[in-house]
């Protein structure tokens, strides 16, 4: 079986009609942000998108590359460059093994929880990982994120979920968004810290390590000694590539059941897909409904507030 990809390609506007005929496009059957059109071919599935930049369209499947070509024929395939764990002739340096690394989602996303995952990785675990394509999960659509995930679970983990509620409380008792996620981090680490105790502890940074350490002795823990950071964690430590996905996963769950909670689709972000949402949301539900689903310190509802 060959392994499901995802190819995206911008698209004119006098391209749409020849591609809305190739592949019987239609218009989507549940409501998602930014989908215009969409339709399935064989072990392929063909979605169109319009954004800020205009037309695009994304090809995903087994059959996506052959869907691509027959769409446009004699172009190159956009394939993109996986980042691989490293591999037996490169191995990470032993000293980096056994790890634990910690990454967040949601942050950057007006409505939903703030998930926060540390995993544990050993050296042994690189090959299995590498063949599973650990890695940024920004990298995956959200469908690979999905199928990938009960497969990653059977690393040690622990996940962290704060709801829209607990985020909002945090902030109005003056917790800045690096603030929330020091202690999310902290907390996450220091539950698998305590498990294997030798491990070296990651993060992918988001601030100085001295903030780090204020924001979390600020809330009356005192820091786990040790934990280094860096910019683009997930492509130097395997940990925090593996926290990641399974914090991708755990955000797109926790969305999915919070849509059907509130019998909606909630756009992802951050952008103009929120604001045009949010209208029609609030005149639905009420203002006061935000406080369970949305942060409220995102720039899209200061102008709701007291509606």
């Amino acid at each position: 079986m060959k392994k499901p990809l995802s190819i995206p390609r911008p698209l004119k506007e006098e391209e749409l009609p020849l591609l809305e005929a190739l592949h019987d496009l239609h218009e989507p059957g549940k409501e998602a942000p930014g989908l215009l059109l969409e339709g399935e071919e064989e072990k392929c599935r063909v979605r169109v998108y319009r954004g800020k930049k205009g037309l695009s369209v994304l090809f995903h499947g087994e059959r996506a590359k052959e869907e691509f070509l027959r769409s446009f024929p004699g172009e190159e395939v956009p394939l993109p460059k996986k980042k691989e764990m490293p591999s037996s002739r490169e191995k990470a340096p032993p000293s980096l093994f056994p790890q634990i690394g910690s990454d967040e989602v949601g942050t950057g996303d007006a409505f939903g929880p703030i998930v926060v995952v540390a995993s544990y990785v050993e050296e042994k675990d690189l090959p299995e990982l590498r063949a599973l394509g650990v890695r940024d999960s920004k990298e995956l659509a959200d469908e690979e994120v999905l199928s990938l995930a009960p497969r990653l679970l059977k690393f040690p983990s622990a996940r962290i979920v704060l709801s829209p509620t607990k985020y909002n409380k945090m902030q109005r008792e003056g917790k800045n968004m690096n603030a929330i996620k020091a202690l999310l981090h902290d907390h996450a680490q220091r539950l698998l810290a305590g498990k294997f105790p030798g491990a070296r502890r990651y993060l992918d940074q988001f601030c100085s390590p001295a903030l780090f350490q204020k924001y979390v002795r600020e809330a009356g823990i005192e820091p786990l000694p040790g934990i280094q950071m860096a910019t683009k964690g997930e492509s130097r430590y395997p940990a925090v590539a593996l926290a990641s996905l399974i914090a991708r996963a755990r955000f797109l769950e926790e969305m999915r059941k919070m849509g059907e909670e509130e019998g909606v689709s909630f756009p992802k972000g951050a952008g103009a897909p929120v604001d045009r949402f949010l209208k029609e949301y609030v005149r639905k539900k009420g203002p006061e409904a935000l406080e369970r689903v949305a942060k409220l310190n995102f720039r899209n509802f200061s102008a709701r507030r007291g509606e």
